[in-house]
């Protein structure tokens, strides 16, 4: 019979593969969660399952038909040795471990992307490239090309986003393994800040689970390298996923963990985890003289007149006034204060400080406010702003807040504005 002296992700996923089962009944039938074996094949080589997962793969093995056994051997045996170099075969199997297949999610199509052959053999170009240049070039290089990223974030939507974001991610991925002791953390720094973002393009996309697995794998890279403001900056995000179910209790002891960890926030950072604070105080009964105390805070802390520092540079760098002062909105039509809200909402709005897609996403929260605030007519044009704008972005994330938005006009159904907004959203 075969035996494995340790295994590894790689192996793992060749169990599986031998099993010819999914990972989702590989994870049922191993007793792990799903998300655990992802995470195994996702890095290959790079990561050893924990001794009690050790244990369990063993007995699979052990338990596995002497035709499945056979089967795994064969693939260990065509494995390439995980100590040697690189070959152009193994870079691409590494690759493809970012790969997803498409789904369907609301009212138009996203796909999680997958990688085309074209896209893997960029990627594996790009690393043999990577070698002859000095290391600090090469952190300054996945740097330039994640803020590019952001940029095709911003104007397209994440379905444009999310392919060279993850072929970027994978090339990081590979990089990792190749550079030297002194620069691994750098480039770990790097494949955090890019799993974050990977992590907050699927939340746009409107596939959570994705969106939770993408911030772990960053929250892994940010331990690797030390570096802990970015693992309460992770923290903070998550906090924000957790507006989207509107969990009120965890987003407020998510940002409040995010301020209270063993390291020191970037001050925008930390503006932006005392708003969320207080709009998690105004989500769960907390007191308006506690979130007008906590935004005061927030502010205080954006403009505290101290210069910026690098750090605030790469981490909640876009964190400003305008954003202050949508989020201190939702907070007061969170306590009930509509016409506040409303009023807040459309003088930023209107200055337009956003990307499209942020704009988008922000508008469905005036059509919100005005229809808290019994504005019917204006709430439904403002959602069918909203909604032209999620189409063209492919924000899924703000058609689930104008379907929210549907549920409070439902008294109104026969109005003409909101039975064109019910049209639009059904088309």
């Amino acid at each position: 019979m075969s035996s494995v002296q340790t295994w590894s992700g790689a192996q793992a996923k060749q169990l599986r593969a031998a099993l010819r089962m999914t990972v989702r009944g590989f994870a049922e039938y191993l007793g792990v969660s799903t998300r655990t074996v992802a995470n195994w094949e996702a890095r290959g080589e790079a990561v050893e399952p924990r001794p009690e997962f050790q244990a369990v793969l063993d007995t699979a093995l052990a338990k596995a038909s002497a035709e499945q056994q056979e089967r795994f051997a064969a693939a260990v045996r065509s494995a390439p040795d995980p100590g040697g170099e690189d070959t152009t075969d193994r870079r691409q199997l590494l690759i493809s471990a970012f790969a997803a297949g498409g789904m369907a999610l609301g009212p138009v199509r996203i796909s999680t992307p997958f990688l085309s052959r074209g896209q893997l053999h960029d990627v594996v170009r790009s690393v043999d490239e990577a070698r002859g240049h000095d290391e600090r070039d090469l952190v300054a290089h996945f740097e330039r090309s994640l803020a590019g990223c952001h940029g095709d974030d911003g104007q397209r939507g994440p379905e444009d986003a999310l392919p060279s974001t993850l072929s970027l991610l994978a090339a990081i991925d590979i990089t990792t393994r190749q550079v030297s002791a002194r620069t691994r953390p750098h480039v770990l720094g790097v494949a955090a800040r890019c799993a974050e973002f990977v992590g907050w393009l699927y939340r746009d996309a409107g596939a959570p689970e994705w969106a939770t697995y993408w911030r772990d794998r960053a929250m892994e890279s940010a331990q690797e390298a030390g570096d802990g403001p970015m693992q309460g900056y992770i923290l903070l995000k998550k906090s924000q996923l957790a507006w989207d179910t509107r969990d009120g209790f965890r987003m407020l002891t998510l940002a409040q963990a995010a301020q209270n960890g063993p390291w020191q926030l970037p001050r925008r950072v930390m503006a932006e985890a005392v708003q969320q604070e207080a709009r998690g105080w105004a989500m769960t009964g907390g007191s308006s003289e506690v979130v007008e105390r906590k935004l005061a805070v927030a502010q205080d802390l954006l403009f505290d007149g101290a210069e910026s520092t690098n750090a605030d540079q790469d981490l909640g760098g876009s964190y400003d006034l305008a954003l202050l002062r949508v989020q201190a909105a939702l907070c007061h039509a969170a306590l009930g204060a509509a016409a506040k809200a409303v009023g807040i909402l459309q003088d930023v709005l209107a200055r337009r400080p956003f990307s499209r897609r942020d704009h988008g996403y922000f508008t469905s929260f005036l059509a919100s406010s005005l229809a808290a605030a019994g504005a019917v007519d204006e709430a439904a044009t403002a959602g069918l702003e909203a909604h032209e704008i999620a189409k063209q972005t492919r924000s899924v994330r703000t058609l689930r807040e104008l379907d929210r938005l549907l549920t409070q006009l439902r008294p109104w159904a026969e109005r003409p504005s909101v039975r064109e907004l019910q049209l639009a959203l059904a088309g």
